[in-house]
């Protein structure tokens, strides 16, 4: 529930082709659509029913203002564009799940300060990666500018090689702007080390500063929570409501399902693909 049928489409392999994608993706907006996590506005003529799907909804960030993305990369193109790509990467391998905006990811046509102002504003933390050259990054700055404004999280990491931007941090504090200082003197910046050995220390120490904690229980705490609402909109209820009476109500798409006997796979491929789609 918390990638949408977009960022479930993201992970399928390459080596599946466009009519299996698009069979993919019909069977995923089925599912969203009569998922109990992330109830469907055809649920909503129902008051009761309703008020569990603005609920669910709003638990899950689908309201202006949510937060979109765990972190929001800021970094100058030119000395880590790799090096961010794969602390992306090891992020989410150590927290499944995580959202990045990160340049490279995201659309940057059109109105630029709108959409990099906006992935700001809808991250939970703000992570610096501190390379030379980054404060004379008119983007980078103002970046860091509307991450103060914001009161974000701010999680510093810095370069650790030479070759690739690593830059000493008492230079480094010389090139800082005045109103800018309290953030770099009151926070540690984190060492990111390319080496094996000790990069797990590196996004080890990211994750903690991030205050990401263990997605699974992340995941059961909001199922537990999102089911404690549901159990309290049921009891103000005049009359008993299940999950049947939702789907025999509302859903079309699952009634066919259930008519069928569950999600089957036809000896036709025609027939298996139009069921998908149905």
């Amino acid at each position: 529930a918390s990638l949408g049928v977009e960022g479930f489409i993201a992970t399928v392999p390459a080596t599946v082709d466009a009519a299996e994608e698009s069979s993919l993706r019909s069977l995923v907006n089925v599912l969203y659509s009569t998922s109990c996590i992330r109830p469907p506005l055809l649920l909503e003529s129902s008051p009761v029913v309703a008020q569990a799907s603005v609920e669910a909804r709003a638990s899950q960030g689908h309201f202006e203002g949510a937060v979109k993305y765990d972190v929001f990369l800021s970094h100058l193109q030119r000395n880590a564009q790799d090096a961010v790509i794969s602390l992306q990467m090891f992020l989410q391998q150590a927290h499944p799940g995580l959202r990045a905006f990160i340049d490279i990811d995201v659309d940057m046509k059109g109105d630029l300060t709108g959409t990099l102002r906006e992935g700001v504003r809808t991250s939970r933390n703000f992570v610096f990666f501190i390379t030379d050259g980054i404060l004379e990054s008119r983007w980078c700055l103002q970046e860091l500018r509307w991450a103060v404004e914001m009161d974000k999280n701010i999680v510093l990491v810095r370069e650790t090689d030479g070759r690739h931007g690593g830059i000493d941090m008492n230079e480094f504090f010389t090139q800082v702007p005045p109103e800018l200082m309290p953030v770099f003197r009151e926070t540690i910046a984190i060492p990111w080390y390319r080496e094996p050995a000790f990069r797990s220390v590196s996004v080890s120490s990211i994750v903690k500063a991030c205050e990401l904690g263990d997605p699974m229980s992340q995941d059961m705490a909001r199922l537990n929570s999102l089911n404690t609402k549901l159990q309290r909109i049921h009891r103000r209820a005049e009359v008993d409501i299940t999950c049947i009476d939702v789907i025999d109500s509302y859903s079309w798409a699952m009634k066919v399902v259930f008519l069928i006997g569950g999600f089957a796979q036809f000896k036709s491929p025609l027939t298996t693909k139009v069921y998908v789609a149905v």
